[in-house]
């Protein structure tokens, strides 16, 4: 066995050892399905972060019910800035940082959905809902900031704002100055 035909059998056993029902599922893809894809990220996609971003925000307002209100900003060093107002699991301002390679890969994420070729403001008729502005700052300076609505945008801003929420709850934060 080659060492790629030996690295790719561990895989399998790997996944059938330590899976569980979605394991199995794909186990019982036919071989041809399971080969390993030629668009597989590289040790050089995962290492060197060409996404060209910098900063990426999210920011939520406040709505009829209890809708959090608050700002956040992911900066490409894996700093971020927080300030939290009503009905937030964080309230004031707070600092902390999060995985320089978690924001990489939200950078990446952003890029591959066209975030700078989305309309700027989405919106619908109802009343009493919540807006979402996500802004994305590349590193020759465009900025681009969307109005998202009550839901209004399409799936990938949804994912995006999601993706951002993730991140800001698993930050680590620096300790309050007194």
């Amino acid at each position: 066995m080659t060492g790629l035909g030996y690295i790719a059998g561990l895989v399998v056993v790997c996944s059938i050892v330590w899976g569980g029902e979605l394991a199995e599922r794909h186990q019982a893809l036919p071989l041809e399905e399971r080969r390993f894809s030629p668009n597989s990220r590289t040790d050089s996609h995962i290492e060197v972060a060409r996404h060209g971003i910098t900063e990426i925000g999210l920011e939520r307002t406040t709505c009829k019910g209890v809708c959090p209100a608050y700002t956040v900003v992911l900066k490409s060093d894996g700093s971020v800035r927080y300030v939290g107002r009503s009905n937030a699991l964080k309230r004031g301002e707070h600092t902390g940082r999060i995985p320089k390679a978690q924001f990489d890969r939200l950078a990446e994420f952003i890029n591959e959905v066209g975030y700078m070729e989305l309309d700027s403001t989405y919106s619908r008729t109802v009343m009493g809902g919540p807006t979402a502005f996500t802004s994305v700052v590349r590193d020759d300076g465009q900025t681009k900031t969307i109005s998202e609505y009550d839901r209004s945008g399409p799936a990938s801003l949804w994912a995006v704002e999601q993706l951002i929420d993730h991140l800001t709850r698993t930050a680590v934060w620096d300790e309050p100055r007194n």
